[in-house]
């Protein structure tokens, strides 16, 4: 299951949680998703330089922001 625009803040994480180790991200990465309040619509449009101002490092950042895109893209 992918990320939904429809998805409140807890499904999100429930996502990046479950798939953490395939995405490569640590706990910390999680949180600041976590802190930011990012809910399946905002999740979708996230850049990696949107995350990276969250305070996410490149590496995580740019993972994310890629994997929004691929599936902003295919919901379309």
């Amino acid at each position: 299951e992918e990320v939904q625009e429809k998805w409140k803040r807890p499904n999100v994480i429930k996502f990046l949680e479950e798939n953490k180790v395939e995405l490569d991200l640590d706990d910390d990465d999680i949180q600041v998703i976590v802190k930011k309040k990012i809910s399946g619509h905002n999740f979708l449009d996230l850049s990696q330089e949107k995350l990276e101002e969250y305070g996410l490092q490149p590496g995580p950042a740019d993972t994310i922001a890629k994997l929004a895109k691929k599936i902003k893209g295919e919901g379309q």
